[in-house]
């Protein structure tokens, strides 16, 4: 385990204490364990797998300041932390984009996108943007 991993985990473990995004999110995580063991949905991992439990349910967690250059990277590095462990859920990020006040790396994700989905190379001045982790 590195130093970063401890620090990480004793960070999550301090957050359970209290409610704070991480408890609720795990909490959420756990509500989608449970439903997975519903009979229907167990009907449904015949035709979907794994990914049945997307057909029922997502969890959206909303963060009004995610990639903004004036916000805290910390917080940002929280939720990719948080995206990351249950990215086997169907666990997303929901968070406005906005030209010229976003991080580069956001604003080169969300044209990347907008490029290789839909063809469109112009100029977005907002956007409200859904991400998920990929693993």
């Amino acid at each position: 385990l590195s130093l970063h991993d401890l620090i990480v985990e004793i960070r999550m473990w301090a957050s359970m204490r209290s409610q704070t995004v991480a408890r609720t999110v795990v909490g959420a995580v756990q509500y989608h364990e449970v439903l997975s063991m519903l009979p229907s949905l167990q009907e449904l991992c015949k035709s979907y797998g794994d990914r049945a439990i997307e057909k029922c349910v997502e969890l959206l967690l909303a963060h009004q300041t995610y990639g903004k250059k004036d916000a805290s990277a910390e917080s940002d590095a929280d939720v990719q932390y948080l995206l990351a462990k249950f990215a086997d859920r169907p666990f997303y990020l929901v968070f406005d984009f906005e030209s010229g006040k976003s991080r580069p790396t956001i604003h080169n994700a969300v044209m990347k996108f907008l490029l290789s989905e839909y063809g469109f190379s112009g100029r977005i001045q907002y956007a409200s943007v859904r991400a998920r982790c990929r693993q």
